[in-house]
């Protein structure tokens, strides 16, 4: 790759040299780096419609159905929720492969589809075949699941991310949550699954996946109802960690969130572990102002 006066050039072929992307990604980000900036006003404004109009015709639906969802069949209930789940799909479909304001739509209505595709399954397993509430909140999470794992395989977005991520958190609660004191164990399987995500993501290279990972490793041990005290450590530690993972992958959403974890597993691992007094909170907080020196003359030292 020639030099060229632009300075994101010499970034691009560090980042060549370093193996972070290849050498035919860096030329596609110079080009698009050189080429003249072309108005996007119109594509804004067919986004800002988009959203409006899904926004209007989601409300519209809930005002409907419930003025007559009971007048409705079981039949015609999930033909309903059939055909809007076949229409979000294809508008998607239409404009998943674009970038832009075109690209953001199409994945926001992939994203409707997961939902519309759950209450599809929801009412046709609940009403049609009288399914067991239990059963049916799986079936309709597990399918969910499924089609936002085959729209994030397709495009590799944000919001099919977070689809995905959302039915996965949905399926574990309808898996285990109807099971006799399973939902004690709820907690330490929602941390299983943000760590399996975030090395999903580290294998990947997906920074959606390092965020929606680290929210579910500091909730999961905050909701644990087994071994609260050694789970609150847990909290505490996952926390760190994404501190010091985030300071050293140049990450700020992480050390962000990691930063807010603490402020919220600190407090609980205290309660849990000690006894309500003084003691332990004046430790802490000259625990706290020693790293803070600590940091602020390490910090000084590696300037200078």
């Amino acid at each position: 790759m020639s030099a060229a006066r632009d300075p994101l050039h010499p970034a691009l072929a560090r980042a060549v040299a370093e193996g972070i992307i290849s050498a035919e990604q860096a030329g596609a980000v110079a080009a698009l780096a050189d080429a003249p900036q072309r108005s996007g006003r119109a594509g804004v404004v067919a986004e800002v419609l988009g959203y409006v109009g899904g926004a209007l015709a989601v409300v519209a639906a809930l005002l409907l159905g419930r003025e007559f969802w009971e007048q409705l069949g079981p039949a015609v209930r999930v033909l309903l929720l059939a055909v809007v789940t076949a229409a979000v799909l294809a508008a998607g479909a239409a404009l998943g492969d674009r970038d832009g304001p075109a690209g953001r739509l199409g994945g926001f209505l992939w994203a409707v589809a997961v939902l519309a595709l759950a209450g599809t399954v929801g009412v046709a397993a609940g009403d049609l075949y009288d399914v067991p509430l239990d059963v049916t909140a799986l079936l309709a999470a597990g399918s969910a699941l499924l089609l936002a794992a085959v729209l994030w395989w397709r495009r590799r977005e944000v919001l099919q991310h977070v689809a995905a991520f959302a039915a996965a958190v949905g399926t574990l609660f309808a898996a285990v949550g109807p099971a006799d004191d399973a939902y004690r164990y709820l907690g330490p399987l929602l941390w299983v699954l943000g760590v399996g995500w975030i090395a999903a993501a580290a294998a990947r290279r997906a920074p959606t996946g390092w965020v929606l990972g680290a929210l579910a490793v500091i909730a999961g041990p905050l909701g644990a109802g087994v071994g609260r005290e050694a789970w609150s450590v847990v909290g505490v530690l996952s926390a760190a960690a994404l501190v010091v993972v985030g300071v050293r992958g140049h990450r700020p959403w992480l050390v962000a969130l990691g930063t807010a974890g603490l402020f919220v597993t600190v407090p609980v691992a205290v309660a849990e572990i000690f006894e309500t007094g003084p003691g332990p909170l004046l430790g802490l907080l000259v625990v706290g102002l020693v790293l803070v020196g600590a940091a602020v003359v390490l910090t000084r030292r590696r300037a200078g």
